[in-house]
């Protein structure tokens, strides 16, 4: 394996610079896709969802989303879950049990490298284009060992499919302000 230096850069949601743009150019080489975001609102997976779709029939794409403080919305969960059932197990949706989870993380694998981007930036229409949201992103050989392990809140989520009667009570425990049974 060649010894590459890490890439880093950071993506400021201004001009051309955004998180969107950076996404959408990363995504269609991309064969494992794992994003870890506090909210998910419809306008903003609608901008990613092509790109998305496009993983998922080539790879893996696994999305860990929060209820914290109600702000997901169950258009955009609703719109997840129709696609995780259509994908044949490619496209996998799970919701944090931590009732606080605020965490944004986009990791983009690709045959040899990766690119993670850690910030402020939540799967929304203004987190992926405004520019009060800020980025720091970065790619190299090396960071396919973080790939290759799921980090622990995603082990801890719950799935979001919600179809039993064991499902509910588990997820009613966890989620305080929406349960996600009920999307």
């Amino acid at each position: 394996m060649a010894s590459n230096p890490v890439r880093v850069g950071f993506i400021e949601n201004r001009g051309p610079n955004t998180l969107l743009n950076l996404l959408n150019s990363e995504l269609p080489r991309a064969i494992d896709v794992r994003i870890a975001v506090a909210f998910i609102t419809f306008s903003g997976l609608e901008d990613l969802l092509p790109t998305l779709q496009g993983v998922a029939s080539r790879g893996r794409v696994r999305i860990l989303c929060g209820l914290y403080q109600g702000f997901t919305e169950p258009r955009a969960l609703r719109t997840l879950l129709r696609l995780q059932q259509r994908s044949g197990g490619r496209f996998e949706v799970r919701l944090s049990k931590d009732v606080r989870f605020h965490q944004k993380i986009y990791i983009v694998g690709r045959k040899t490298t990766a690119t993670i981007i850690v910030g402020s930036s939540n799967m929304t229409g203004e987190g992926l284009r405004s520019s009060g949201e800020f980025s720091i992103g970065g790619g190299a050989y090396i960071v396919l060992y973080v790939c290759a392990r799921p980090p622990r809140p995603w082990t801890r989520g719950c799935k979001a499919d919600c179809r039993g009667r064991r499902r509910k009570k588990q997820c009613r425990r966890h989620a305080r302000t929406r349960p996600c049974c009920h999307l």
